[in-house]
């Protein structure tokens, strides 16, 4: 049984890619990838599907292909697959964009590992608040 939304066949010619981006949203993996980043580096856009955080680390994990995430988590050439997001990457998706007003904003290295910080060992939804976040995002370093 493969663990992305859609069963396959054998011969799918996007399944080894679906697998390999499935295997990828872990979060040691993910935040080891921030982390070789130089300290204030832009690791992505928030609000964005191809250029978020995320969707840039997916793509380095399978090179070649390019990644789209929002609602669901699909490859870009391959739009009827889906991932399974695990509770974290949703509050992931969902707090990356919360502390920035839900608008489109450069994310910064240590501002992407403060939220994964925040949303490790996620197991369910968590409520947020987004005066909160706006006011703890504020206080991120950026360099």
């Amino acid at each position: 049984m493969s663990e992305y939304n859609h069963e396959v066949g054998d011969d799918a010619p996007h399944k080894a890619v679906l697998e390999a981006g499935q295997a990828a949203l872990d979060w040691q993996r993910l935040h080891d990838w921030a982390v070789r980043h130089h300290p204030g580096a832009i690791l992505g856009d928030s609000c964005t599907d191809a250029i978020c955080p995320l969707a840039l680390y997916l793509n380095t994990q399978t090179p070649g292909h390019l990644w789209s995430v929002g609602s669901s988590i699909k490859l870009i050439e391959d739009p009827e697959q889906s991932l399974q997001k695990p509770d974290w990457v949703t509050a992931l998706i969902r707090e990356t964009d919360l502390v920035t007003g839900d608008q489109r904003e450069e994310v910064t290295r240590e501002q992407f590992l403060w939220v994964l910080d925040l949303v490790r060992g996620i197991r369910m939804p968590m409520p947020t608040s987004r005066a909160y976040c706006s006011l703890v995002w504020k206080h991120i370093p950026q360099e």
